[in-house]
């Protein structure tokens, strides 16, 4: 189709693992459900529901190391004038686009000068990206011209972002909002500590009721749901890797007791910690048994 490469959709109930990879075009993922951490290049970010995330062309990104369950997203690639494998400012959209020159150099000087690439989303974006995805995948006679124009539209409104993003920082706004990414960012890494409601709230430096409201926020969860989620997550990597028991991984992971890290467990993924080991070992000695 011309000026979309690839477009598509990730559900919420699947577990989503970015590898690390280059994008033949402008590649701009609207983020509605889940939280995760994303590199670009030795950059690494946290995205967050309500968020817009874009990379260009040479810039190497994803996250090979983690498991991301509970991302929805919507992602579109769009295709360029030509291949740029090298950086550049002066970059040039698909001519099915019909963006003027002007606004081409405008708008890739800003792509470019970004030392950021997730940003809060504007309620426009949240209805182009998806609109524009389930365009692509639709027979009506008028889809090439109706993409092009969503297409168009939402990279006016990722410039928009970056340019709202950049003006908060100038201003100074958002600062707590900042502190609660931050500490959303290193919890992912180390969720087995022990945290409650009041010490990550004080750790963020606001009170619990704005800590709870900007985590709701930034994760679609509550505070100790979203922990929760990230403690599955690191079991999940614990029981397919290693040899401890479900006990021990229970309590390495920062749960209490085996029994509440079994209900939370299954509430999360359907299934019991022993049925998950059972089913990944089964996965395992079924692929060594092929190759």
């Amino acid at each position: 189709m011309n000026g979309i490469v690839q477009a598509g959709i990730n559900v919420k109930h699947k577990s989503f693992k970015l590898p690390m990879h280059f994008n033949n075009g402008l590649e701009i993922v609207y983020i509605s459900g889940g939280n995760a951490q994303w590199r670009v290049d030795n950059h690494v970010e946290t995205v967050y529901p309500g968020s817009v995330f874009f990379t260009l062309p040479w810039q190497f990104h994803g996250n090979p190391e983690r498991i991301s369950p509970g991302v929805e997203l919507f992602f579109v690639i769009l295709e360029l004038r030509k291949q740029y494998p090298a950086p550049t400012d002066n970059f040039q959209f698909h001519e099915s686009l019909l963006l003027p020159q002007a606004d081409e150099e405008r708008i890739s000087r800003t792509l470019f000068s970004s030392c950021a690439h997730c940003f809060k989303a504007g309620p426009d974006i949240e209805w182009l990206l998806p609109k524009l995805v389930k365009e692509c995948s639709s027979d009506y006679p008028d889809r090439e011209l109706m993409t092009a124009s969503l297409a168009r539209a939402l990279i006016l409104e990722l410039e928009r972002s970056i340019n709202s993003h950049t003006q908060t920082n100038e201003t100074g706004i958002g600062n707590a909002e900042n502190r609660v990414k931050e500490f959303l960012a290193k919890l992912q890494s180390h969720p087995e500590k022990t945290w409650t409601l009041d010490s990550m709230a004080k750790t963020c430096g606001i009170h619990r009721t704005r800590f709870s409201q900007l985590v709701r926020k930034l994760t679609a969860d509550p505070p100790m749901m979203y922990l929760n989620r990230l403690r599955v997550a690191k079991a999940r990597q614990e029981l397919s890797r290693s040899r401890l028991s479900i006990t021990e991984i229970a309590f390495k992971c920062g749960f209490t007791t085996s029994q509440y890290f079994a209900k939370v467990f299954k509430d999360y993924t359907n299934m019991s910690p022993r049925e998950f080991r059972g089913e990944n070992q089964y996965r395992e000695l079924k692929k060594n048994f092929s190759s």
